[in-house]
């Protein structure tokens, strides 16, 4: 099936076009405002679908939105097909007092009228508020806005009202479309299902915490839903140098101790190092658990019940990957045996406090 994406320049047009050519078998062709109208000619006689999405949503003179909406719209309509398909990008938004909603509503009618005379299949399709990487900031998106403001300590004027905005992350509406695509049938409006409720103070207090999420090494909430969604779209945006942060070391004889990730819900990562004949640990945990993964080196953990005499020994080769658990109430330490250096990554199920350990100093 061959698909035409007009518009394909603008940021949900290029974010479409790249799924599809990555998650489907069609033809994808482009048209954006530098090729002429020949071309764009050219393209819908050899199209089976035209998902228009070309378009002007903000300009300085209402005549503009004529220019680039209507008479684009009513060109792709004259020159459509019977039984050719073509999805239509809208808005939800009904005010006769916005161009830019005028101007789709009129660009709905020039498509109804001529479907009655052609033929051909119309869905139109009404968007929330799109979000996603490539979206222009101080244009249209306040989400695009904050993300690329916030990071840069500029200025911003944030709407203090609770009134919730529906908004949709750009991937899963390229899903829904992909999904059109396929149906055999389309309906005549189609209104996005995926969408999320928040008014514009809570996204700016969702981005201004981004930053010390970052700096704190916390993960929390960004693995799942909404949060997860905005939050890769923020990277996209900080400036290239910050997407390095500086870790703490906590150095000494015994080697090297650097945390990595901490999360409320699933606890803490950290990387230590433990130099040659050096051991580490000698101390016992309540109920705190530790698993440890050798990345470099030789040596062993040795394990011994509070009270009791009796040891055991667990040996361990990083060439030989492998992950020891510790048990709480069981005092352990780790040996290096060999001439190298040991690299090993740890993770325990609670974050480590200074205030309350649970971390208790037993000699073995």
């Amino acid at each position: 099936m061959n698909i035409l994406v007009t518009g394909s320049n603008g940021f949900i047009g290029k974010n479409l076009v790249t799924y599809l050519r990555l998650n489907s078998k069609f033809n994808i062709f482009s048209f954006d405002r530098k090729k002429s109208l020949g071309i764009l000619l050219n393209l819908i006689n050899d199209s089976d679908v035209i998902i228009h999405l070309a378009g002007s949503n903000r300009e300085k003179r209402t005549k503009n939105f004529e220019n680039n909406n209507e008479k684009l719209t009513k060109f792709i309509c004259e020159n459509m097909k019977k039984n050719q398909k073509i999805f239509f990008s809208s808005t939800t938004l009904n005010s006769k007092k916005k161009p830019y909603v005028v101007s789709k509503n009129k660009c709905e009618k020039i498509l109804k009228e001529y479907q009655k005379k052609i033929k051909f299949k119309l869905c139109i399709m009404k968007l929330n508020n799109i979000f996603g990487k490539g979206c222009k900031p101080h244009y249209n998106s306040v989400i695009a806005t904050f993300c690329y403001s916030i990071p840069r300590n500029i200025p911003i004027v944030v709407n203090k009202s609770n009134k919730k905005i529906k908004f949709t992350f750009i991937e899963d509406l390229n899903l829904e479309i992909l999904k059109l695509l396929n149906k055999k049938q389309i309906p005549e409006e189609y209104f996005i299902k995926k969408y999320y409720n928040f008014s514009v103070i809570q996204i700016y207090k969702y981005i201004k915490s981004f930053e010390a999420i970052r700096s704190n090494l916390f993960s929390d909430g960004l693995s799942k839903g909404f949060l997860r969604k905005l939050y890769s779209v923020y990277l996209t945006y900080i400036p290239k140098k910050k997407l390095k942060n500086k870790l703490i070391i906590h150095q000494d004889k015994r080697g090297k101790f650097i945390e990595l990730l901490k999360n409320n819900n699933n606890g803490q990562i950290s990387f230590l190092t433990i130099n040659s004949k050096k051991e580490r640990g000698n101390h016992f945990h309540l109920a705190k658990i530790e698993r440890f993964y050798p990345l470099r080196g030789k040596g062993k953990i040795i394990f011994k019940k509070i009270g009791a005499n009796k040891t055991s020994v667990i040996n361990f080769d990083a060439n030989y990957p492998e992950v020891i658990e510790t048990v709480p109430g069981i005092a352990h330490k780790i040996v290096n045996t060999s001439s190298n250096e040991i690299f090993m990554l740890i993770w325990s199920n609670e974050i480590y406090i200074p205030e309350k350990p649970d971390t208790y100093e037993y000699k073995i």
